[in-house]
Parts: structure tokens; sequence; C-alpha cells
């Protein structure tokens, strides 16, 4: 991975809203939000998000799969999110984690799983 710098890093006065702005900048998901190497346009699904719509809202043209990965423990049904997709991104993301099937968070997310399953 190329050394990647944050847009409006070096601003001394951050807020949420700037460092989203910036976010949306660096990202360059083409007013959507991404998930993994996908696009997706969610605009139909924000009232109907169980976790709510204003998180949804706020993250339109960004990243999101960190966040998409760590909320949805016991996953996402693929034809709900298949429904929004729209492209591949054009560009590689610009984070460092990865979220490879073999790799350490997916085996721990699906261990998780297996115990919250049962409780």
């Amino acid at each position: 991975m190329e050394d990647f710098y944050p847009s409006d890093r070096d601003i001394l006065v951050k807020t949420s809203l700037r460092w989203l702005d910036a976010k949306r900048k660096d990202d360059a998901c083409e007013g959507l939000w991404r998930i993994h190497e996908g696009l997706y346009d969610l605009s139909d699904f924000v009232d109907r998000h169980p976790g709510g719509k204003d998180w949804i809202r706020l993250t339109r043209g960004t990243d999101i799969t960190e966040a998409f990965e760590t909320m949805h423990a016991l996953g996402v049904p693929d034809k709900i999110l298949d429904k929004y997709y729209v492209k591949q991104a054009k560009y590689k993301r610009n984070y460092r984690f990865t979220f490879e099937k073999s790799g350490f968070y997916a085996v721990l997310k699906e261990r998780v799983g297996e115990i919250l399953r049962k409780t």
C-alpha cells in the first residue's frame, strides 16, 4: 500500500463533520457508500436501517467497510446488500485493514458469531 496522508490532517480545528468531508475527498466514492470493493446506493434504505438513519446519511460518499464489518457481527444477508449494489469502485481502498476470508478478523467474527447465535 502506498503512503496515504489524509486530507485536512494538518488543519488545527477538527470537527466530526470536517473529518467526514475530508474522508469524502479521500475515499472517492462518487457520492455512494463503499463496502469493500463495491459502491452501493443506500438512499432508499436510509429510513429502514435498523441502526437508525443519521449515521447512514452522514457517511454518504465514504468508505464504510470497517463500520459495516464491525457493526454487523452476525452478517447481513447478501440479498439485502445486493439490492443496493451499483458498481465496482474505481480505486483501491485507502485503508490498511483487510477482511480476507481466512484473515484474522473474518475468523474472529465467525467464531464470535457462533457463540452469539447460541445465546
